[in-house]
C-alpha cells in the first residue's frame, strides 16, 4: 500500500527588516516536549529556519487519521545571531515585573485562534490565493503560564492547536521593523550652497518631509554641522526604498548628491530627550 503525507499545519516567519526572510540567524521548530509530543502522534516535523510545516502519513486513498493531541504544540523561535532587537519595532510597554520575580523564564507566545485571517495572491503563481492566518508582533500576548513578555531579541513561542481540519490552516508571523527619524549630518563647508534633504518621490502623499534643525548640530571634535531629520519615522530596511536627494535650496532645488545613503541599525542613537523610546538613526555625509 502506498502512503503519502498530508499537511496539517504550515508556520512562517516574515520580518519588515529582511528582504529575504531566511537571511536572519534564526531557528523556528517545536519545543522538546512538543516534538516527542509530536513524534508518538506519528506527525512528521519539517523545520527550516522561518518555516514549519507538520505533515501527518496518509494511506492510499488520502485519508489520514490524526491521533487527537492532549495539549497544543509550542513552536519556538530562537535568533541565533545579536542585532534582532535592533531592527525591530518594540512591544507595547509593559508594567514593572512582581517583586518575587526572581529571574523565572520569560516568554513571548501567540496563541494561534488570535490568528486574523487574509488572503495571499501572491502565495500562487498562478494568480489564484490562499488563506493565510496573520499573527503581528502588537498581538504578542503574556504566556499561559503567566510568564511576562521581554525583546524580540529573545525570541519567541506560538502555539497551534492541531485538530486535523483541512484544507490546512497556514499561518504567518508578522515581525515590524523598527522605524525611526533619520537625521542627516552634513559635515564640511558648502560654499554658495544651501543644502537641504528633498525626497524625490512623485507622489505627494508618499513623500517623507525633512526639516533643518533649529541649532546647529555638534560633532565629537566641537565642530558644527547642519543636520536635516524626517519629519516622520521611517523603517529600517536592508533593502530600503527610500533614497533621498541633496538639494541646493538657492539654486532651484539644483541635485547637489543623489541618492544619499541609507540608514543603518549601527547608526542608531538616543535623541536629545534620552528616553529609551526617542531613538534616532545619523547618516554623516561629507562634502
Amino acid at each position: 500500500m502506498t502512503k503519502g503525507l498530508a499537511l496539517l499545519a504550515e508556520l512562517v516567519v516574515v520580518h519588515g527588516y529582511f528582504a529575504d526572510p531566511a537571511t536572519p540567524d534564526w531557528h523556528f521548530a517545536p519545543d522538546a516536549a512538543s516534538a516527542r509530543l509530536l513524534f508518538r502522534a506519528g506527525i512528521v516535523v519539517h523545520a527550516n529556519r522561518n518555516h514549519v510545516r507538520l505533515f501527518a502519513e496518509t494511506a492510499a486513498d488520502g485519508s489520514f487519521r490524526l491521533v487527537r493531541l492532549d495539549r497544543t504544540i509550542s513552536v519556538r523561535l530562537n535568533f541565533g545571531a545579536p542585532g534582532v532587537g535592533e531592527v525591530s519595532a518594540p512591544l507595547e510597554p509593559l508594567p514593572p515585573l512582581p517583586a518575587d520575580h526572581h529571574g523565572s523564564p520569560l516568554s513571548l507566545a501567540f496563541d494561534s485562534r488570535m490568528a486574523t485571517p487574509v488572503q495571499d495572491v501572491s502565495a500562487i503563481g498562478d494568480g489564484t490565493s490562499e488563506v493565510w492566518h496573520e499573527m503581528t508582533a502588537i498581538a504578542f500576548a503574556p504566556a499561559s503560564d503567566g510568564a511576562r513578555p521581554r525583546s524580540l531579541a529573545d525570541g519567541f513561542s506560538v502555539t497551534l492547536d492541531l485538530d486535523g481540519t483541512l484544507p490546512a490552516p497556514r499561518f504567518r508571523v508578522v515581525l515590524a521593523a523598527r522605524a525611526v527619524p533619520w537625521r542627516y549630518v552634513l559635515i564640511g563647508d558648502w560654499p554658495g550652497h544651501s543644502p537641504q534633504v528633498n525626497d524625490p518621490n512623485p507622489n505627494d502623499a508618499e513623500r517623507i518631509s525633512f526639516a533643518k534643525l533649529a541649532v546647529p548640530y555638534v560633532l565629537a571634535n566641537g565642530a558644527s554641522a547642519i543636520a536635516w531629520q524626517s519629519q516622520s519615522a521611517i523603517a529600517l530596511s536592508d533593502h530600503n526604498r527610500q533614497r533621498f536627494d541633496l538639494c541646493d535650496g538657492d539654486n532651484g532645488n539644483a541635485v547637489l548628491i543623489r541618492g544619499l545613503p541609507r540608514a543603518s541599525p549601527a547608526n542608531l542613537v538616543l535623541a536629545q530627550s534620552g528616553a529609551p523610546s526617542s531613538l534616532v538613526c545619523e547618516i554623516f555625509v561629507h562634502h
